[in-house]
């Protein structure tokens, strides 16, 4: 994403604003749950309701209406037609929508996003990341654990860091690479890495630490808020080095207080 261009479209969220969002996007997720929708949809739904606010001021009585067509369209590029159909559901159903307008909202939300239904998330580009390998071998903690099993903790600390920063206006205003690199750095911290930002990782994705470290600190001062009590570890116990640490318990997208806790298996 183009930052110049992200500057240029968007607006800034005052206060109230963005905990109205926030609230909006953590009913999204609970929505993405309940109709079984993949993070991948989820992700770009929000993505679409991030242009959305960030060009024009939507009503609080017409927020869930654009949120849930926002998930409509992402579901046709990503879902099954069942999927789809569940959504499409949604909004004749709980928002008294009736069928024949869908369409037309359908249209109103293309427009506003300037029929641009393509643009990569940080999920997208923390999948691509993880797929070509974000452990390496002169990474200390692969002597002492299971290499398998800690890839795979470090993909679902990936997965859930790219959750929570769905909850955070201030992160969706950034370059989707960049907050990739910030997710990626909090899940090797997480997993007691010494190093969460190796020269590897600065070679595959091209930025430094200093380009990744505003995002890094904004989800790790994200989650301590969000979780108080479940704050992530920074090394280790020995008892954890047996199963490859700490790792969060894996569920849907949503990662509101009340649907979501932070657990780390013993």
């Amino acid at each position: 994403m183009n930052e110049k261009r992200d500057r240029k479209v968007r607006r800034g969220l005052s206060e109230s604003e963005a905990e109205a969002r926030r609230k909006l996007v953590d009913w999204m997720c609970e929505l993405g749950d309940t109709t079984q929708l993949s993070s991948e949809c989820v992700h770009r739904a929000v993505a679409y309701l991030d242009t959305i606010m960030g060009e024009n001021t939507v009503t609080q009585s017409d927020a869930h209406a654009v949120a849930v067509v926002c998930m409509l369209v992402a579901g046709k590029l990503t879902e099954k037609d069942a999927v789809v159909s569940r959504v499409a559901g949604l909004l004749t159903r709980k928002l008294s929508c009736p069928r024949a307008s869908i369409m037309q909202y359908e249209v109103q939300i293309m427009s506003l996003l300037h029929w641009d239904m393509q643009g990569v998330t940080a999920l997208d580009f923390v999948e691509l990341l993880v797929a070509q390998g974000v452990v390496f071998t002169t990474d200390s903690l692969l002597a002492t654990a299971n290499t398998e099993q800690i890839a795979k903790s470090t993909r679902q600390y990936a997965e859930f860091f790219a959750d929570l920063c769905l909850q955070e206006a201030t992160l969706s205003q950034t370059d989707p690479l960049r907050l990739a690199g910030g997710i990626l750095a909090a899940a090797r911290r997480s997993m007691g890495f010494g190093r969460v930002w190796p020269f590897e990782l600065e070679a595959l994705t091209g930025l430094s630490l200093a380009e990744v470290d505003w995002q890094f600190n904004t989800i790790m001062r994200s989650y301590e808020r969000m979780f108080p009590q479940g704050q992530p570890q920074t090394r280790m116990e020995e008892s954890d080095k047996e199963n490859c640490g700490p790792r969060p318990e894996k569920k849907s997208c949503t990662v509101g207080a009340k649907r979501r806790r932070c657990q780390h298996k013993e």
